[in-house]
């Protein structure tokens, strides 16, 4: 790799990695290309050296790398999970609430509706691959082995990613004394256990 050619990826990385802060922080319509310039100390124009397309291109880039890291992590924590439910769905949230946190109610109902009908279909459907389809897999593989009774996985996965927003949102403001992967953890504990006190 030449220098010129590391320059201009270190460069693309950057603009990617701010874009990135910016729209997971604040959601697509919030963010505009002047927010990401001043972000990098750039000038808006410079931008659309990376991104000829504009703030949608940009969007498109950062959630498709996002996602692909958050498939990666997670397929890799549940490999290296112990097989049981209660293992694998701790190994998840620990990956979860480690990693930047993704609003996905945010995405799939206001960020999509902001975007291309065609390329709001498409995040959908890249959240859905990414985030939801290995833990609902590890849920399908639990029913299987009568681990749990029947559910609706996507119903529970759903729940659980919201949870993990919530313990991640109320550790940053320290409003409890524990952190949000004891926080999660007791989550694990409510799902499998319930709340009921049993003799």
């Amino acid at each position: 790799m030449t220098t010129e050619t590391f320059e201009i990826s270190h460069s693309r990385a950057r603009v990617l990695d701010a874009a990135e802060k910016l729209f997971m922080e604040r959601g697509y319509a919030s963010v505009t290309m002047r927010d990401i310039a001043d972000v990098l100390g750039v000038k808006q124009a410079a931008l659309y050296y990376h991104a000829p397309n504009g703030k949608e291109q940009l969007y498109r880039e950062v959630v498709a790398r996002h996602m692909a890291h958050q498939r990666e992590g997670l397929e890799k924590v549940i490999a290296a999970a112990a097989p049981e439910l209660e293992a694998q769905l701790g190994a998840i949230t620990d990956w979860l609430v480690e990693q930047a946190p993704v609003d996905l109610m945010r995405m799939v109902r206001s960020d999509a509706v902001q975007i291309s009908d065609t390329y709001a279909e498409e995040l959908i459907q890249q959240v859905d691959q990414a985030m939801m389809q290995p833990i609902i897999k590890v849920l399908r593989a639990a029913q299987a082995r009568g681990e749990v009774r029947r559910i609706i996985p996507e119903m529970v996965v759903g729940m659980l990613l919201a949870l993990t927003n919530w313990a991640v949102y109320f550790d940053s403001t320290s409003r409890f004394s524990v952190s949000s992967k004891v926080m999660m953890r007791q989550v694990i504990d409510l799902m499998l256990n319930g709340i009921i006190e049993r003799n």
